[in-house]
């Protein structure tokens, strides 16, 4: 039986060190499906009580944002699977899917459920506690409300 291991992705450090983190300490090639998720924000701030809203020009804009974002995301994860599947993994056994939502701690976990993840393996960026109280943090939420296991991956010491 496969473990489905679900690595959230972007084009960040932080994720390329989860990456070789679960290549050096827990991938299994035998019986591991690795699914990468990446989330796409969809924020937009605009005014909608103004007279001046041009609501076509906001949805190019809209579309525009999203489209840079996914090509970044999916040069990122095709670095990504490029790494994983040197270290021994069928092309097919390695998958990158992109969501689009404004909460990425709660997408993660939504999709880590309804795939039926065993396990989320995800980078921590180290903020300080302030910064993290003001800020929030992706991996700290995630640790918290994922109903499977989370290897959470800090920073380099």
């Amino acid at each position: 039986m496969k473990r489905k291991v679900l690595i959230p992705v972007d084009h960040s450090e932080h994720s390329t060190r989860a990456i070789r983190w679960y290549l050096d300490n827990m991938a299994s090639v035998a019986t591991d499906d690795v699914t990468m998720v990446s989330i796409v924000e969809a924020k937009m701030k605009i005014d909608l009580n103004s007279d001046k809203v041009d609501y076509d020009t906001l949805a190019d804009e809209l579309k525009t944002k999203f489209v840079e974002a996914q090509k970044k995301l999916v040069a990122a994860a095709d670095s990504y699977r490029f790494m994983i599947t040197t270290a021994g993994f069928n092309t097919g056994e390695v998958h990158h899917q992109i969501i689009a939502g404004n909460k990425p701690g709660e997408a993660i976990c939504s999709h880590a459920k309804e795939a039926g993840m065993d396990v989320v393996v995800i980078g921590n960026r180290g903020l300080g506690t302030m910064k993290r109280a003001i800020l929030g943090s992706v991996s700290e939420y995630v640790l918290h409300h994922a109903s499977i296991p989370v290897a959470l991956v800090p920073p380099a010491q």
